[in-house]
């Protein structure tokens, strides 16, 4: 048993709720998260949430406070708290009623970005509000300028689609048929949205009703002392665990590649600054230093910053821990007003997403001196959005397609990194698999492998990023949008490890029109052209040049490692027909190597 867990079991002084009572409510929460989102995956209408698992649902106290959650898109469940206390702002928790539903998908009102649409529903008991059962979704449609809802080129958030502050959907349980034409009136697949947004709605119900039974079964009373005491030893296990890491102040620093097409800049390389003061059992993160508002798309909600740093902080503290909001107390967070962590009103959000991939990543950049045990290199850096759309020519239909891109992690002390893995933000989120799209959507899935090559030289390996090749059908064209970061500033490396290989897309390679893109926006592409997905690899740890002769003949078996990079990056001599190690050759390359 875990540290954390030990801890958890503990009776306290001041414990009124039995702990064998107390496990078991905090297990039925958790289950009922899983039935939330097993209800979701069967009943929604888009790949988007049944295939790539955009989601994530919890459920809340009546402050908003987190209690249990499903392990999905770890930066969305903190922003649904915020969702619940902007709704008491505008609404009033005073107005709801057993049966009413709130939706929401505003990014000044706790949100992210206008396709990430959260439903709340209200739990009571005798005694008033109980809780909420909250579930958040990327919804494929809202408006906007293309279709997706996520654009390299916008300057202001009306340009990004429907805002949606919190407004009944449902109230006593009967749809509001106002908002509803509302909310379809404003969407290029309104009945797609429309069915999405209905199985959030019943992931929530089926959340609301299971807490109502417990309330039922143990009385609402003793349930909102279970709920303190499970608050409380979240904050207790954690605060343990913050002691494991070394007191001091660590500071880390990236830049992103800049917002706009790649045809169109509109605000140039930025940076994003992180310092992390650990002192006894408390942790602050403080973003001074980071670049201003931006006029392009990558500023982000305040509000999933504060998600954001949750995620990267629970990486490093007890992260067998399961989460409550008791788990944040001792961490404390400084976002700088105006920068483009925290922007106003009507700044453009929708690409919120890649820095926050690399704010993650700072934690492990900054920490790597203090714990470099549980620390990783770079990673490939951003989620690499991709989606493609139209009219499909043979049903008539729009379509729409989003899906992340899978890329290399960083190595660790002990061990190469992880190949074709989602960035850390989107959790256990999938792309699409080509079964799939090639089934629903006018498209062919051409190619799909490994990049070797990619991940970063070290002692260990970084791992692998992924080559994805797309072709449009005869008779068919295809709007596109590609959302790649990090191609100037990929993945680092760690004590002497080398960077991996950066992200980007290739337009129709081979051919006369072959074209390099990272960011670009409602392209289209007609019959027989093709376009590349190619994600980074993860960065290495330690002197590539200490790298085992015989993992790096393995690679080059697998096809990980080429021949001449055997060569070039770890001074190991192969054969390329036998793939035998020239043994005499290697001693004279890697000590010529060393001393270059």
């Amino acid at each position: 048993m875990s540290t954390a867990q030990s801890l958890d079991m503990r009776q306290t002084e001041k414990n009124e709720v039995d702990p064998i009572t107390l496990e078991i409510i905090r297990n039925s929460m958790l289950r009922t998260c899983e039935e939330m989102k097993v209800v979701v995956t069967r009943s929604a209408y888009s790949t988007v949430i049944y295939e790539v698992l955009d989601y994530s649902c919890g459920l809340f106290d009546a402050e908003g406070n987190i209690l249990a959650e499903q392990s999905g898109i770890p930066i969305f469940l903190a922003n649904i708290g915020y969702v619940i206390r902007a709704a008491d702002e505008i609404i009033g928790f005073e107005n709801l009623e057993p049966g009413d539903v709130v939706v929401s998908n505003d990014p000044y009102a706790g949100g992210s970005h206008l396709p990430d649409t959260t439903t709340i529903l209200p739990i009571f008991d005798d005694d008033g509000l109980l809780g909420f059962a909250g579930f958040r979704a990327h919804l494929l449609d809202w408006g906007g300028k293309a279709p997706g809802g996520m654009f390299n080129d916008t300057t202001e958030i009306f340009q990004e689609g429907l805002i949606i502050p919190p407004v009944k959907l449902y109230q006593r349980g009967v749809p509001n048929p106002d908002v509803f034409r509302i909310l379809e009136a404003n969407n290029r697949v309104p009945r797609l949205n429309t069915g999405d947004l209905r199985a959030l709605v019943s992931g929530s119900r089926v959340g609301a009703e299971r807490v109502s039974e417990l309330a039922n079964k143990y009385g609402g009373s003793y349930l909102r002392q279970a709920f303190t005491e499970l608050f409380d030893r979240g904050e207790h296990a954690h605060r343990q665990a913050i002691t494991t890491i070394p007191d001091g102040v660590y500071r880390a620093e990236a830049m992103q590649d800049g917002t706009g097409d790649d045809a169109a800049p509109i605000d140039a390389p930025f940076k994003i600054c992180l310092t992390i003061t650990v002192k006894n059992d408390k942790m602050h993160v403080d973003f001074a230093g980071t670049a201003d508002q931006l006029r392009g798309s990558q500023n982000v909600p305040y509000h999933a910053t504060i998600a954001a740093t949750r995620a990267a902080y629970k990486y490093f503290v007890a992260p067998e821990y399961l989460n409550n909001e008791g788990c944040f107390r001792p961490l404390t967070i400084d976002v700088p007003e105006g920068s483009m962590l925290w922007p106003k009103k009507p700044a453009p959000v929708s690409n919120y997403p890649s820095p926050l991939v690399t704010l993650i990543e700072l934690f492990q950049r900054a920490l790597a001196d203090a714990v470099p045990e549980r620390v990783i290199a770079g990673t490939f850096g951003d989620i690499c959005c991709c989606f493609y759309y139209g009219t499909d020519a043979e049903s008539g239909g729009q379509f729409i397609s989003a899906e992340p891109e899978g890329g290399g992690y960083g190595a660790a002390h002990d061990r190469d990194g992880e190949s074709a893995l989602v960035a850390p933000l989107d959790g256990d989120t999938y792309n699409i698999p080509g079964e799939i799209a090639e089934t629903k959507y006018p498209i062919y899935l051409k190619r799909y492998e490994l990049i070797p090559d990619s991940g970063g030289p070290g002692r260990w390996r970084g791992g692998l990023g992924v080559y994805r090749e797309f072709e449009v059908p005869p008779g068919q064209t295809v709007g596109t949008i590609f959302t790649f970061e990090r191609e100037n500033d990929p993945s680092w490396g760690l004590f002497d490890g080398k960077g991996g290989a950066p992200n980007h897309v290739v337009l129709n390679p081979g051919s006369a029109n072959e074209r390099r893109v990272n960011k670009l926006t409602d392209h289209w592409m007609s019959a027989g052209e093709v376009f590349s997905t190619r994600t980074g690899g993860g960065g290495g740890w330690g002197d590539p040049l200490e790298r085992e002769v015989e993992r790096v003949a393995e690679d080059v078996r697998y096809g990980f490692v080429t021949v001449e990079g055997a060569r070039r990056d770890y001074g190991v001599v192969i054969q390329p027909d036998t793939f035998k190690v020239d043994l005499v050759e290697t001693d004279h390359l890697r000590k010529e190597m060393a001393t270059s």
